[in-house]
């Protein structure tokens, strides 16, 4: 649910742009430019997060984030409408014809594209730490050694709703008039539902469940242990240069020993029998 959310969010936004707050196809795509900015940034902002919080907390922050943005975002996004322009084809030098279908001619409210543009941040943040973060606690999940069928799965199972936020922005959008914004309000529940599941998910219990069989995953054990890693280099570091420091007093003894300046070891006078 929230991935399919997810997706639409992307692909009803332009049409949502164009039609319900008037942007010109040129600020659409200055918008995009600007969401892919931020993915990247989202992106980034996700190793904090995730050390901030554990992987559920996350996750869970992640969705209610996907969830205010898109209650708050239909409505704070508007335009205006000016009058009605020709919504076919058909090009007539004397005007539309009258079989012509008319729809409103609606141009950015004052300030909307700023507002756009500070929602667009906002998604492409979104965008950005939702990836990273589905991957992240998909891969803490399933058992080492079947890495390749379960991320089949995670394919298959993650198309199978895509269709329904498309399917529901379609059905609000044609039973209201001026429906956009509501119609793109209709991905919020998914984001609700997809919420709903991800609360009784108990992660902690199944990277317990799954923990003897990561040895079969590739590169698991102390290479995935960043702190034994350093720890076994400067454990490994610390003994060639006491072993190195050992060696060159040994050379240096045996230098000074042949070249006789070596000092005399203290004799060690005999213990005599009336200190026994």
């Amino acid at each position: 649910f929230f991935f399919a959310g997810v997706n639409n969010v992307v692909a009803l936004a332009t049409q949502f742009l164009l039609a319900n707050v008037g942007l010109s196809a040129f600020n659409v795509s200055v918008v995009s430019a600007i969401l892919l900015v931020f993915a990247v940034i989202g992106a980034v902002l996700l190793e904090p997060i995730v050390a901030r919080f554990n992987l559920k907390r996350s996750y869970m922050l992640c969705i209610a984030f996907w969830f205010t943005i898109s209650t708050i975002g239909p409505f704070a996004m508007n335009g205006e409408v000016v009058g009605k322009e020709n919504n076919t084809d058909i090009v007539v030098a004397a005007g539309c014809p009258d079989d012509a279908e008319l729809v409103d001619d609606v141009e950015p409210a004052a300030g909307a594209f700023y507002i756009v543009i500070l929602f667009s941040m906002l998604y492409g943040i979104g965008i950005g730490t939702s990836f990273g973060l589905v991957q992240t606690i998909y891969v803490a999940m399933i058992p080492g050694g079947q890495e390749s069928a379960y991320f089949g799965l995670k394919t298959v199972f993650s198309k199978l709703l895509v269709w329904a936020p498309a399917l529901c922005y379609t059905a609000v959008n044609e039973a209201l008039d001026d429906g956009y914004a509501f119609a793109f309000l209709s991905i919020a529940p998914f984001f609700f539902i997809g919420g709903v599941i991800a609360f009784f998910v108990d992660v902690e219990q199944a990277k317990e469940d799954i923990e003897d069989t990561l040895t079969k995953r590739f590169g698991y054990g102390e290479a995935l242990d960043v702190a034994k890693v350093v720890e076994s280099v400067f454990e490994d570091h610390e003994a060639e240069t006491e072993k190195e420091k050992v060696d060159a007093e040994a050379e240096a003894d045996e230098e000074a020993d042949e070249e006789g300046t070596l000092p005399p070891k203290p004799e060690v006078a005999p213990e005599s029998s009336a200190s026994l």
